[in-house]
């Protein structure tokens, strides 16, 4: 059986400012780690552009949602090519001036990038990926409605809840609202199909 990848950290922004650009707190990384990003906007017409950050590797959109009535997402990626303290990561915003934010999450002993996957509709959010054995997944939720979230329950991967990640309920009439959520597993079990998200609340017009 193979080894599960370690998730090491989290550094996150604040999601409820307009500031342009934002900048992670520091973190320290090792020549091999994936940085997972991700970018949250509260609606399709505030865009992100592509993250910068202070340590060696290259940023790779991996997934985007970007479609009229739904928040804008955003998944980038780096493979970390050499060990250093303090990195940050940055990035700004443009189109509408809202609020934003994003989130950088580091991975450790793990094999590449696999498999990848987005959607977006309404209900409680879902996204299937298939997965192979003893992979770690993560996945992110940026819902337009701003669906009170304090009541939300993780799908259930390998007999396990989703751990959270991140969870953030911003209601600004003056500058956008959205809920927007993290989760991961570290180890899916058998290779297969596994179902991400929350099965509450419902009601969400989300980007997963």
């Amino acid at each position: 059986m193979a080894t599960a990848p370690t998730r090491v950290t989290s550094v996150q922004t604040v999601y409820n400012t307009t500031t342009s650009p934002k900048t992670t707190p520091t973190f320290d990384v090792q020549a091999g780690d994936l940085i997972v990003i991700y970018g949250y906007t509260p609606i399709y017409e505030t865009t992100l552009n592509t993250p910068t950050w202070t340590g060696t590797g290259s940023v790779t959109l991996r997934q985007s949602v970007f479609v009229s009535g739904y928040a804008n997402l955003y998944c980038w990626t780096i493979d970390v090519t050499s060990t250093a303290t303090g990195r940050t990561i940055s990035a700004t915003s443009g189109g509408t001036t809202l609020i934003w934010g994003m989130s950088a999450t580091i991975w450790r002993n793990h094999g590449g990038v696999g498999a990848s996957a987005n959607a977006n509709t309404t209900g409680a959010p879902s996204l299937s990926l298939t997965c192979t054995a003893n992979s770690a997944v993560q996945v992110a939720v940026d819902d337009w409605n701003g669906v009170n979230g304090s009541s939300r329950t993780w799908r259930t991967v390998n007999g396990s809840a989703m751990s959270e990640n991140m969870y953030t309920y911003v209601t600004d009439a003056g500058s956008g609202y959205y809920t927007i959520y993290e989760g991961y597993t570290t180890d899916v079990g058998s290779a297969g199909s596994k179902t991400l998200g929350l099965t509450a609340p419902t009601g969400q017009q989300y980007s997963i």
